[in-house]
């Protein structure tokens, strides 16, 4: 599932650039490389559920027709503020998002979902995230 490499390594430069506070950095990593990637996600397990008949639109904005209504609610939850503290909330709701998609997803589809790089981006996102703002070094 190359969508979750790429969901959760671009979310290591999202977990940097909000940490110097790069909010339009932050945003179009986000917007055109993270998000994509949960949009496709979603639309695997539309596709699933219905056979594959059906189309999510144009950035997903039919998903909600399809998407159990606590989903469609943490998907609407991904779109912050410019907000650093708001931004940090939405990346945290997108990744438990993502996280129990793809482990629906690599259950009922039969694929492998490589968990153990969702929990290292994980952490490394949860310690960015209390990193003192003088630290010179991550780890």
């Amino acid at each position: 599932m190359d969508a979750c490499n790429e969901f959760w390594w671009c979310l290591n430069n999202v977990a940097k650039g909000l940490w110097r506070e790069e909010v339009p950095y932050v945003m179009d990593m986000l917007n055109h490389a993270v998000r994509p990637m949960l949009i496709l996600l979603l639309g695997w397990k539309i596709g699933y559920d219905t056979n594959f008949t059906v189309s999510i639109g144009k950035s997903g904005k039919y998903m909600y027709k399809r998407l159990k209504e606590s989903e469609w609610n943490a998907f609407l939850k991904t779109y912050p503020s410019g907000v650093v503290k708001d931004i940090w909330e939405s990346v945290f709701i997108m990744c438990d998002l993502f996280n129990d998609m793809a482990k629906e997803l690599s259950f009922i589809m039969n694929v492998k979902y490589n968990e153990v790089e969702a929990n290292n981006s994980l952490k490394f996102l949860k310690d960015v995230f209390v990193l003192p703002k003088d630290a010179e070094k991550i780890y």
